[in-house]
């Protein structure tokens, strides 16, 4: 459900807003919404990869290539973010942290946890 008008009043919306500023808030780096009294974290997620080619990019072909590129996309082509190849980003980054947590302190991957 949107909140109406009278939820989005400041009086609604202020303590969400300060917890941000207060200094036991933890986060740091993420980005929230903030609607009346509910609050949401956003993400950031990457499409499926949409591999184009590049030889000949320093000669007269650039001009196809690029052409090709935009006929892809147009078709779709790096938007698709249903398919097994979609990611989120953070993910990557995540399990490098478990694996370096796990190798440190001698414990499996299964027993790490972030």
């Amino acid at each position: 459900d949107f909140p109406t008008h009278t939820d989005l009043a400041s009086e609604h919306t202020a303590l969400g807003v300060a917890y941000f500023c207060h200094e036991r808030c933890s986060e740091s780096g993420a980005v929230y919404r903030i609607a009346g009294r509910n609050m949401f974290k956003l993400r950031w997620q990457a499409a499926s990869p949409m591999v184009y080619d590049t030889e000949g990019s320093e000669d007269d072909r650039s001009d196809a290539l690029l052409t090709s590129i935009i006929h892809k996309v147009n078709a779709g082509g790096a938007q698709d973010f249903d398919s097994s190849g979609a990611l989120f980003p953070q993910e990557r980054v995540q399990a490098e942290v478990r694996k370096l947590l796990a190798t440190s302190s001698g414990l499996s991957r299964k027993d790490s946890k972030l």
